[in-house]
């Protein structure tokens, strides 16, 4: 933990509620290692357990370290969203190019389509022209 943690609270409860426990306090955490007992008595009042809590503070050089590796770690996640957004970005580029790709040959695809039905229409009226010129032939 911190350099700057000068002491901790734990809290304890026993599974049996008629069980009593008992915590050793250390009001001040020294650097480097500190145990915290947590003595449990049964409802006996003879058996006991007991669990030891490991708190470690770091010092100054320490702190220092950690830090720096924090920066590091920060740096390094803030590079991998940044390289995220990119791929991002590029995926979005690429699916709007081919949405542009996929629309313009749709245009095509419709002009074309157009395009035939103008011809039909013109290659019909010329086959009605003629007809109707042949007719007015034949009828003088």
């Amino acid at each position: 933990m911190s350099k700057d943690i000068e002491n901790i609270n734990l809290i304890a409860v026993a599974e049996n509620i008629n069980a009593t426990v008992q915590i050793n306090k250390n009001d001040k955490l020294n650097v480097g290692k500190n145990n915290i007992k947590i003595l449990v008595t049964a409802e006996d009042g003879y058996t006991t357990k007991e669990y030891n809590v490991e708190v470690y503070k770091r010092d100054e050089k320490e702190e220092e370290a950690y830090i720096k590796d924090q920066e590091l770690q920060t740096r390094k996640l803030s590079t991998l969203l940044e390289e995220n957004d990119t791929i991002e970005n590029e995926k979005e580029n690429e699916i709007m190019q081919n949405n542009e790709k996929t629309n313009k040959e749709k245009r095509v695809y419709n002009g074309i389509i157009v395009l035939v039905i103008i011809i039909v229409i013109v290659f019909t009226l010329i086959l009605w022209i003629r007809k109707k010129h042949k007719k007015n032939e034949d009828s003088i």
